[in-house]
């Protein structure tokens, strides 16, 4: 460390920073505003901390020593023209009035936006009291919020090198970061894996998951290929399926001659992510951002109902050669069990795919998130 670096070190650990993180309802938000918040706390010793969500995120607790959970009254607006909307533009302009109490009683040193309309009456307000501000988009292609707020905001974080040049702003103003991690995504040997699941080591591990409330989409799809997969004897899998699908995936895994550990939900996902040799499912940023990590081979099928983002969340690492992407309204079971039977054989395209995240780990690392929040 430089003697310049020290001293900015020493000035970082010993300063007290009050931050208000603003996310929305959804763990594509919430997940990596707490990472940035895991990182502040690694860097900076005396660090005050609010996270604003909407009201309607009643169950979300904070756990975390410092960070106190705020609420405020916004709620989603209809594209299209709607009676709901009318109460919707009601609570923003209640959420503007919130907000400024909010920043008024806690006076932060900085505001960092994830996105979401919730973003918007508090960063808007830190602008106009020229509080520091930062926004981070999780996905490629941007969200309304956050393209609105790029103006406004004083530094822009991206996951994305492809999302540069979808902002209004200046381009002098963006920096690719990636998209913060929790820290409990530890990398764990592959052998802990397979003790936490009680698998066999020798066996090939598919990992099948639909983001945080499942897919009933991809469980029926994978669950009535495996009946079409060679050597299924060298097969054992990881489904995490949503409480929904639990119990009718349980019955249809019953006879199917493979181990499959069928979970609803999994507080352990690095147990998951360290003993999968593939992974199919959906294209969340915080999805991808994992499997990145991991370097996990995988066949994505992106959400088609989350407007443009999965599919071009997908389409930035198919480009890079990480993952294969097959679109919902195509893909079948014969597909799908062609593409997994050419990958069981195949360990070279696997271990290429492997290869292929390294470049992409080093592109997304630009610089770290928590560098330019503590530094703006």
């Amino acid at each position: 460390m430089s003697p310049g670096q020290e001293i900015t070190h020493n000035f970082i650990m010993n300063k007290k920073i009050k931050v208000i993180l603003v996310a929305g309802a959804s763990g594509g938000h919430i997940f990596p505003a707490l990472g940035l918040y895991e990182h502040l706390l690694n860097r900076a010793l005396k660090i005050e901390a609010r996270m604003v969500l909407p009201r309607r995120c009643v169950n979300f607790k904070s756990g975390y020593p410092g960070l106190v959970i705020e609420r405020i009254s916004v709620t989603n607006i209809s594209r299209k023209p709607s009676i709901v909307n009318i109460l919707a533009a009601w609570n923003l302009i209640k959420s503007f009035f919130e907000s400024l109490f909010i920043l008024v009683s806690f006076r932060p040193d900085v505001v960092v936006g994830f996105g979401t309309l919730c973003s918007v009456p508090v960063v808007m307000l830190s602008w106009f009291f020229r509080i520091k501000t930062v926004i981070h988009e999780q996905n490629v292609y941007p969200g309304l919020a956050n393209r609105i707020l790029s103006k406004f905001a004083d530094k822009v974080a991206v996951s994305f090198p492809e999302s540069v040049k979808l902002f209004p702003c200046a381009e002098e103003k963006i920096v690719v970061t990636g998209n913060p991690l929790v820290n409990r995504l530890k990398k764990v040997k592959r052998e802990e894996g397979i003790k936490f699941f009680n698998l066999s080591l020798d066996k090939f591990t598919i990992l099948v998951m639909g983001g945080s409330q499942g897919s009933q989409a991809i469980n029926n799809l994978f669950a009535d290929t495996l009946s079409r997969i060679i050597n299924k004897e060298k097969l054992q899998v990881i489904h995490l399926s949503g409480r929904r699908d639990r119990q009718y995936l349980d019955r249809k895994y019953e006879n199917s001659g493979v181990e499959v550990k069928v979970n609803c939900f999994l507080d352990e996902m690095y147990y998951a992510y360290s003993c999968a040799d593939l992974a199919i499912t959906r294209a969340g940023a915080a999805t991808l951002t994992e499997l990145v990590f991991y370097k996990i081979p995988a066949i994505i099928i992106p959400y088609p109902y989350a407007a443009k983002h999965q599919v071009a969340n997908a389409q930035a690492l198919q480009k890079k050669g990480c993952i294969i992407v097959m679109p919902e309204d195509i893909i079948s079971e014969a597909v799908l069990s062609e593409k997994i039977n050419t990958l069981l054989s195949d360990s070279n395209e696997l271990n290429r795919i492997k290869d292929c995240y390294d470049a992409v780990k080093n592109e997304y690392n630009e610089k770290t998130f928590g560098d330019i929040v503590l530094s703006i």
